[in-house]
């Protein structure tokens, strides 16, 4: 490597070391083997610990973006940074899960109040806003999807209305702004990357989910127009889209299905990714018919659905009873 390359990466590196120090002397120890591998129960409790720690960093329920030792840290923050109305949303069901785990329903409630907080500055569109919640509120799809897997969580722990609500909203503001190839051109961050949003096909599997919750199939086609045209526009290999709505789902959540395997439930769906068809919500067989894609042409359609082995619903013939 040459001297001028060393340097430029010296440059680089130097304002994200630590700088004052606890966090030199934590670096030391580190380095020392002062923490050594322990058991899995071990490394949960400690990790509940810190997003405890994180929560309670600040004067409101959500949770701390990070913990900085650098005052050159992307902004400009030493120690606890404020709340992150992002990462927040999806601790919500990590939360719930480690409380289960720990039989700590402290957790429960905890999650529960990230849930509120995030209702209480949800934007007036339905989105969640970029960057922490210090920031001048801007609306961002990526971290809008990500807090619908939080208020959905909090509705399966809580059954109440005011979570499911909050996720609609959200979905109807993503919905909105989608555009006819399935991708979401406008509503990135402000702070995000120009180019570099990939990570949008994490908000088309909460829309997936919040339609399947809701019964409601505006939001899956929405997920589904987006996963396919990113397949047709080279972002995302078919089989790769593929896996994220079946096996990957499937092995999250810990069910036995998303493959087709003998001794698996036979619950398939059938996609025909070329068929292009007009929207028309009067034919939406769920209660649910607000969508911006009313009279637009999509391709990429359902052909079929079996469940159990049995077909219960074709695009021709509509639901099919026993």
């Amino acid at each position: 490597m040459s001297v001028r390359w060393r340097r430029e990466i010296k440059k680089r590196v130097a304002p994200l070391l630590p700088s004052h120090g606890e966090a030199r002397r934590e670096a030391r120890r580190d380095r020392q083997g002062a923490y050594p591998t322990e058991s899995d129960s071990v490394h949960l409790e400690e990790t509940a610990a810190w997003l405890t720690r994180a929560q309670d960093a600040g004067s409101d329920a959500g949770v701390s973006r990070a913990y900085s030792g650098s005052p050159a840290s992307s902004l400009g923050y030493r120690g606890w940074e404020p709340s992150y109305p992002e990462t927040t949303g999806y601790i919500i069901p990590t939360r719930l899960v480690i409380g289960e785990v720990l039989d700590r329903p402290t957790f429960v409630e905890r999650a529960l109040a990230m849930a509120d907080w995030e209702i209480a500055i949800q934007m007036d569109s339905g989105a969640v806003m970029g960057s922490v919640v210090t920031a001048p509120p801007s609306p961002a799809v990526f971290n809008t999807g990500q807090v619908i897997f939080g208020w959905l969580a909090a509705y399966r722990q809580s059954g109440q209305e005011c979570y499911l609500d909050a996720a609609r909203r959200a979905g109807d503001y993503l919905v909105s702004i989608q555009d006819p190839s399935g991708s979401w051109a406008r509503g990135d961050s402000r702070f995000a990357a120009k180019g570099a949003t990939v990570y949008n096909t994490r908000v088309a599997w909460a829309m997936a989910l919040l339609g399947r919750t809701l019964r409601d199939e505006t939001y899956e086609f929405s997920a589904l127009a987006l996963t396919l045209g990113l397949v047709r526009s080279g972002g995302l290999e078919l089989h790769d889209a593929v896996a994220k709505w079946t096996v990957n789902p499937a092995r999250i959540a810990g069910l036995p299905g998303g493959a087709v395997f003998e001794g698996k439930p036979a619950d398939v769906i059938l996609v025909d990714p070329d068929r292009e068809w007009t929207v028309d919500p009067d034919t939406f067989l769920s209660r649910g018919k607000n969508t911006p894609f009313a009279g637009m042409k999509l391709r990429g359609e359902v052909v079929s659905t079996f469940v159990g082995g049995r077909m219960v619903y074709h695009r021709d013939e509509g639901i099919i009873d026993d």
